[in-house]
């Protein structure tokens, strides 16, 4: 995993270095599990994703420090130009072997040095691995306390584990949807308390979600841009149950 996923190019050089390492096989299957995992759609979704990352990482270069350096890059555009075209010629027609030229040493290396060139102008929030780990693990016992709590309702519980699962498919595929992906999917998840009719387990339910946000307000430069959607988030809370009594 790269050690910084705050701009394009870094979460293509980890979208690619995950390829490798789940190595030979089924292209879909390879793709698939490099992505994130999930269901048949949940692939062609995160494949799209993927795709917009590379012409967000192109799109991005706009004050290279000179002409040369767009010449040099190219090339290296030139080469996910092609990537871009077997994700959706070659995806469920064929093993890796098409694949492997376009994600070698040097392909990686090119995008590296784009994502250095990148960080100077072009920079978000973005998780640490650990940090990513820590969410997904909360994520999950938060989500087995839902399934288990005694004073839910089947639809609360349904509606809460829809909203946890979209979050840890925002973490799974961390390297597609960056930080921003993740947020906005907490964000929902805290709005996903408007359905608790119980004060209590309302409250209970926060306190997870919160626990969560938590994570990102460490993580995140804008902290205070965080802090705000928070509160956007409890307002709106606090403004359904005010309009369903």
């Amino acid at each position: 995993m790269a050690e910084f996923l705050d701009d394009p190019a870094a979460r293509i050089v980890a979208v690619l270095r995950e390829v490798r390492a789940v190595g030979d096989g089924p292209a879909f299957s390879v793709w698939g599990q490099a992505l994130g995992g999930g269901s048949a759609p949940d692939v062609y979704s995160n494949i799209a994703r993927f795709m917009m990352l590379i012409e967000e990482a192109k799109s991005a270069l706009v004050n290279p420090r000179d002409g040369d350096d767009r010449t040099f890059y190219s090339t290296l555009f030139g080469s996910l130009d092609t990537l871009q075209s077997y994700l959706v010629s070659h995806i469920t027609q064929s093993n890796m072997e098409a694949f492997k030229p376009l994600i070698t040493d040097d392909k990686i290396s090119i995008l590296e040095l784009l994502s250095r060139e990148l960080r100077q102008t072009y920079r978000s929030n973005f998780l640490s691995e650990d940090t990513r780990q820590q969410m997904l693990q909360d994520v999950r016992k938060l989500k087995e306390d839902v399934l288990f709590n005694e004073h839910l309702s089947l639809h609360e519980k349904n509606y809460i584990v829809k909203l946890l699962h979209d979050v840890e498919r925002a973490l799974q595929s961390y390297w597609l949807g960056g930080f921003d992906d993740v947020a906005s999917t907490v964000a929902a998840l805290g709005g996903g308390a408007a359905v608790v009719t119980d004060q209590a387990q309302r409250g209970w339910f926060m306190s997870g979600v919160l626990r969560i946000w938590e994570f990102l307000n460490v993580s995140a430069d804008g902290v205070r841009a965080l802090s705000a959607t928070g509160s956007e988030v409890v307002a709106l809370i606090d403004e359904i149950e005010h309009l369903t009594q």
